[in-house]
């Protein structure tokens, strides 16, 4: 049930949506689907985000397939992708935001910065802020992804159709409090969301017409459609070889 979900643009009040797109079995059947404005989630801009609060150890997995707006194509505007989000939650309002205190890891599928554009894997880590991302190829439109949260680790894997698990990534997150936002990510239109301040771009729907753009003459291109076929949520068992 979508209700079961919280979306972050209304738990921490912006009230400025980021999604043009957000059901379950309407868009497309049997999945979740998000389909974003122009945003993004990087440093201090704070793109949509659809989770549920998780605690101690876990696993999530999901299955995305992602698209241009046309439903068919490799999305063709720059950092257009969806995946699996782990973040520390943030207790607070537009008007006590600060930046520099963003906390998170994903990993997403999509088309992120070749040209021409293809299918492409981008695995993010932020500390306070500070994101560093890596870009690979993908299979396709179409893959399983997981992350793992044990302990002070966070391993996030991935599954193209008919293909055995990989493990994309580990990160050493001993700064992850015990109680996390695990979910779902979309973000699209990275040359249009950087001419944003980050503050301006959390705080409105990024979409025309919108009074005050900063960049007027760069155009508007969001470019993703990603369904979600389930997210599940497991608690992870460590072979006693490798605990530690």
């Amino acid at each position: 049930s979508i209700r079961a979900w919280s979306r972050v643009e209304f738990t921490e009040c912006w009230n400025a949506p980021h999604l043009e797109i957000h059901d379950v079995n309407v868009t497309t059947p049997g999945a979740m689907t998000l389909v974003p404005y122009t945003t993004s989630w990087y440093e201090n801009y704070r793109g949509p985000f659809v989770f549920k609060l998780v605690g101690g150890d876990f696993v999530m997995t999901t299955q995305v397939m992602v698209s241009g707006r046309d439903g068919v194509s490799v999305p063709q505007s720059q950092y257009s992708l969806a995946g699996v989000f782990i973040r520390a939650p943030r207790d607070i309002t537009p008007g006590t935001w600060a930046p520099g205190q963003e906390n998170y890891v994903f990993l997403s599928l999509g088309h992120g910065d070749t040209t021409p554009p293809s299918w492409q894997h981008e695995i993010k880590t932020t500390e306070q802020s500070q994101s560093t991302l890596f870009l690979s190829p993908a299979a396709g439109p179409m893959a399983s992804l997981q992350v793992a949260r044990i302990g002070d680790a966070v391993i996030c894997l991935r599954r193209a159709p008919g293909q055995s698990w990989q493990v994309h990534g580990r990160f050493h997150r001993d700064d992850f409090p015990a109680q996390m936002q695990a979910g779902l990510v979309s973000y699209t239109d990275w040359l249009k969301v950087q001419t944003f301040d980050p503050f301006h771009h959390n705080s409105v729907t990024v979409a025309p017409p919108l009074p005050g753009d900063p960049s007027p003459a760069v155009t508007f291109t969001p470019d993703l459609i990603a369904g979600f076929d389930f997210a599940r949520f497991a608690t992870p068992i460590v072979p006693p070889e490798l605990n530690g």
